[in-house]
């Protein structure tokens, strides 16, 4: 077990008082706002109805329905001894987790204040009242962490602060990852804190994620709301000042998304659709680069795929960030062409017309994603689309008649991704454009779009070989085998010829995902990370890019 001391509970609110200092939102002249000052409250999918009823409706013929009455995510916690908040990407879990944390380590929730609970005004006092305890934060991202939490930190740190006599607030913000592949992890901790009722436990994460999930009875699950257009104005109006009283910034429906409402704030925009308040908020954030970016986006939709030339050589392959990604070894690959964007949606509907192959995604009939990647494919259609274009492109004279076009390796994407980077920075981890996090650098988990957008608007991403958005927006498909478990890979590193090349291997055996998507945090939106899926498998999320090589 894991050596608990009390000077580790008091290091455990040393950090949870920190997180009031970390940035949430960012004014149009640059100001940063804090998590301390800047936090709104969220509301929960559960009204006083819900609660005196128990479910349970009745209304004589006639009566009006009563406007719902929303429980805040505090006054849940405040309610609950185990609690399961879900939200989407974007929703605000983790800033309520933090905010939760900073607050129960600073002042407390000593004051009660009126809080707007529906769309028509209606306002209840939201008040903690349920004693002090001391947070313990915890952000998972993978099974491995998840796994030594559960069995030793956990249960050494309930044991200390029972004998302290203190009561502990554990929050665990879980990553889709870590939460879908060990459920019956969760389970086991949950356990602890039946055992002592003293402690509250809070976990986080994602509806798609826990939604056919088993957990005990003994936990409460609730969903979170998107921010009521009156938190919003509220919001605007204590940053912006009282000159925007009566404007419309942020109250469209996609601003009612936290992550969305930051760049509204940011860009003074209404936010009725995310592309176009990405289009303003990247006006703010780079304008010098605006108009290069409507250009490139135009002559890569009329020129085709362009295409990087990576030379032969050795680089590093992995890192110590992941038990999956180690050890890092030297690998010398031969010479390749790889593409600068994830196949779009134009290219990819150009072979599906011309071979009749089925293509379930909404945007192949939407001519405003022509430009955004192509996504919704199985490992297969993927390589479908490599021969396809291989005969194409022999038959124009584009490749040669020895080359072939077809999906990366995993070695040849990520040295296409990190280029000679060696070393991962503190966390281990390497970025395409270094190892310092540049939320700027790709649309993922912190940029809140939770979909996918065209390509090449993140131009800080690029990486050495000027390939662009290899962290995040799409998972990205490679030839390399992974194995039959999710969590844990068959084909381990070091990387060898050991037969994770086989294009005939069955369909239990997972084909490796590379790079992350629009929902991913940076332990995967990076070039290292190793994710896996079936071979016929595919969602909204997944994507792929092209390689062209000599044929061996």
């Amino acid at each position: 077990m894991d050596t608990i001391t009390p000077d580790t509970l008091q290091r455990h609110r040393a950090a949870a008082e920190s997180f009031g200092s970390e940035s949430l939102l960012v004014l149009r002249d640059g100001t940063t706002v804090d998590l301390a000052s800047g936090y709104i409250p969220l509301l929960a999918r559960f009204t006083h109805e819900d609660k005196a009823a128990k479910g349970l409706r009745k209304r004589s013929a006639g009566d009006k329905p009563e406007p719902p009455i929303y429980f805040s995510a505090l006054e849940l916690v405040r309610d609950n001894e185990l609690l399961l908040l879900t939200g989407s990407s974007g929703s605000g879990k983790t800033a309520f987790a933090k905010h939760l944390c900073f607050r129960l380590a600073t002042s407390g929730f000593g004051h009660v204040r009126p809080l707007v609970r529906n769309d028509f005004g209606d306002t209840r006092e939201e008040a903690w009242g349920s004693g002090r305890f001391l947070p313990c934060y915890f952000a998972v991202e993978n099974p491995h962490v998840l796994q030594t939490l559960v069995s030793v930190t956990i249960p050494a740190l309930i044991s200390t602060a029972s004998k302290e006599g203190l009561a502990l607030m554990v929050v665990i913000d879980t990553s889709d990852d870590a939460a879908g592949a060990s459920l019956d992890l969760l389970q086991t901790v949950l356990s602890s804190f039946v055992e002592h009722k003293k402690h509250r436990l809070l976990l986080l994460g994602t509806a798609d994620v826990f939604s056919h999930s088993v957990l005990p009875p003994s936990v409460v699950r609730h969903a979170l709301l998107p921010l009521l257009e009156a938190h919003r104005r509220q919001a605007v109006l204590r940053h912006l000042g009282s000159e925007f009283s009566e404007s419309l910034i942020a109250t469209g429906p996609s601003a009612e998304t936290p992550a969305l409402f930051a760049l509204a704030l940011q860009a003074q925009h209404r936010g009725d659709r995310a592309e176009e308040l990405l289009d303003s908020w990247l006006s703010i954030v780079l304008p010098d680069a605006a108009q290069t970016l409507t250009e490139n986006a135009y002559n890569r939709i009329s020129q085709g795929q362009p295409l990087a030339e990576v030379p032969a050589g050795s680089f590093t392959m992995g890192s110590h960030s992941h038990p999956n990604s180690q050890p890092p070894e030297n690998i010398t690959l031969r010479s390749f062409r790889i593409g600068v964007y994830p196949v779009v949606v134009r290219d990819y509907l150009a072979f599906t017309r011309e071979s009749a192959r089925d293509w379930v995604s909404p945007d192949g009939a939407d001519p405003e994603r022509l430009n955004a990647p192509a996504t919704d494919l199985t490992w297969h259609d993927a390589r479908e689309y490599c021969t396809w274009l291989t005969h194409r492109w022999r038959a124009s004279g584009t490749i040669g008649p020895h080359e072939q076009v077809r999906l990366p390796t995993e070695p040849e994407w990520e040295r296409a991704a990190r280029g000679d980077q060696q070393d991962g920075g503190n966390e281990g981890l390497i970025y395409p454009w270094g190892t310092t996090w540049d939320g700027d650098g790709a649309n993922c988990e912190t940029t809140g779009f939770n979909t996918t957008c065209a390509v090449g608007l993140f131009p800080k991403g690029r990486s050495p070989y000027r390939c662009l958005d290899m962290a995040g927006h799409v998972w990205e498909w490679c030839s390399t085998l992974w194995g039959e478990d999710m969590a844990t890979p068959s084909f381990r590193y070091p990387w060898r010829d050991d037969g994770r090349e086989a294009p005939d291997a069955t369909e239990k055996i997972r084909r490796v995902l590379r790079g992350g998507c629009f929902s991913s945090p940076k332990v995967k939106a990076n070039c290292t990370y190793r994710g896996s899926l079936e071979p016929s498998g595919y969602w909204r999320g997944n994507g792929f890019r092209i390689v062209v090589a000599q044929v061996e």
